[in-house]
């Protein structure tokens, strides 16, 4: 059974953080960028433009596009072991299991880290050990200083990781209570452990919220909804229109600093009661569904690569074809971007990712 619709959720997600972090590097390269305040970033009130603004501002939800990622990965992953679990002649799961995931992530994520320490290399200043290897063990999202290090955007490929790890507590606790109560136990924790961190300084929160019990709700959440799918329950009653609030409230919220720490868990459930009704329709691809897959696909090539890149490219096309021209460079220049990093994302998909995962398929079948 294979849902068509999942590369266009891919592709909406990545779109969405490729956006995120082409108008933060453009702004803070031009000194714009304020300080994060509750996982907010803040523009000076001296900002030279109302566009600037706007595209700051509006740019704050494109890292919402990670949630739907775990959301989705908790989808698959639980669809995986709905299908071994209904099988006849299902054998074991977890020696395959482990081993699809580690070269699905591992070789194409250690492929892309070589290639983000080239340019400080080149510059001199080739990261340290401590940074290094706890990138290469997948720990760096455990503490403060590497958290961001090398390529910021490989926090939550450490984050997924480790939630593979813990997918047999995430079933046990599942088998024992239930996947609805047990996911109402892990909101419960969720809300509690965000509104307690709230305003924690020295950046102790952000550094908790990076954690992958941070995300077992999302991640949860997309695997309440592989069974909801694979066990065909009917939808709810409004369910499409309950999403769509549930996002909008996590929008407005994230705007209001006394609750900002409820957008997550309300963003969270909302994407999960989308990909339950999108992932379940049956009629054909719109011509804007098909011209969105292909970027679904390279997804995860496109995420490993695109924030270095863009931290390169983005000051040589400002100073050399606009000429400081922010809007310019935000659209003009980020479509180039965009262009740039998905053909080369297309290249990495098709020569390192895919033989990996072909190859962790094969070892997974001997």
């Amino acid at each position: 059974m294979r849902y068509p619709r999942l590369d266009v959720l891919r592709a909406v997600a990545i779109f969405a953080v490729f956006w995120h972090h082409v108008v933060y590097h453009v702004l803070l390269q031009r000194g714009l960028s304020g300080p994060v305040s509750h996982g907010m970033w803040t523009l000076p009130s001296d900002a030279e433009s109302p566009s600037a603004w706007c595209s700051f501002f509006l740019s704050q939800y494109g890292g919402w596009g990670v949630m739907l990622f775990f959301v989705i990965s908790g989808f698959c992953i639980h669809l995986s072991f709905l299908k071994w679990q209904a099988s006849p002649s299902a054998s074991g799961f977890w020696r395959p299991y482990i081993i699809r995931r580690f070269f699905r992530i591992y070789p194409p994520y250690l492929f892309a880290l070589i290639l983000a320490c080239i340019p400080p290399l080149l510059a001199g200043a080739w990261p340290d050990g401590f940074q290094l290897w706890s990138h290469i063990f997948m720990v760096h999202n455990l503490h403060a200083d590497t958290l961001f290090g090398i390529n910021p955007s490989f926090w939550s490929l450490a984050v997924e990781w480790q939630l593979y790890l813990v997918y047999p507590f995430f079933l046990f606790f599942c088998r024992r209570w239930g996947l609805a109560k047990f996911l109402g136990v892990v909101l419960a924790i969720d809300v509690f452990l965000r509104a307690w961190t709230y305003g924690w300084p020295d950046g102790g929160g952000l550094l908790l919220s990076q954690l992958p019990f941070s995300y077992w709700l999302t991640w949860g959440a997309g695997a309440w909804c592989a069974e909801r799918v694979w066990s065909r329950q009917p939808l709810w009653p409004h369910e499409s229109s309950v999403a769509a609030l549930l996002i909008l409230a996590a929008v407005v919220v994230k705007m209001c600093a006394p609750v900002t720490w409820l957008s997550v868990p309300l963003a969270s459930i909302g994407f999960a009661l989308w990909c339950d009704v999108y992932a379940r329709r049956t009629d054909a691809l719109t011509l804007a569904e098909r011209a969105a897959v292909p970027l679904g696909l390279v997804s995860y090539s496109f995420y490993l690569i695109h924030q270095p890149l863009i931290v390169q490219l983005a000051p040589r096309l400002e100073a050399r074809l606009f000429h400081g021209d922010i809007v310019l460079t935000l659209t003009l220049g980020g479509l180039l971007m965009f262009v740039i990093v998905y053909f080369l994302s297309a290249l990495m998909c098709r020569f390192v990712e895919k033989p990996s995962g072909e190859a962790g398929h094969r070892l997974a079948r001997s």
